[in-house]
């Protein structure tokens, strides 16, 4: 799926599966991540400087200037 340049913001997404996502300058300011999955997904200039409860595999995702 592509979200590309999608906010996220004060969102609650524990739990969401973004499996093969295209979340490319995606911005989750504020944004709940717990048991998020991420995998085989382009986070590329994505921005979780102020998101909470996240964990990102880097070597099954796209992570650069993220």
């Amino acid at each position: 799926m592509k979200l590309k340049s999608c906010n996220f913001i004060d969102c609650n997404l524990e739990e969401a599966d973004f499996t093969e996502y295209n979340l490319a300058e995606a911005n989750f300011d504020r944004a709940v991540l717990n048991r998020t999955v991420f995998f085989h997904t382009n986070l590329e200039q994505a921005d979780f400087s102020t998101a909470i409860g996240y964990e990102i595999d880097p070597r099954h995702n796209s992570l650069r200037k993220a």
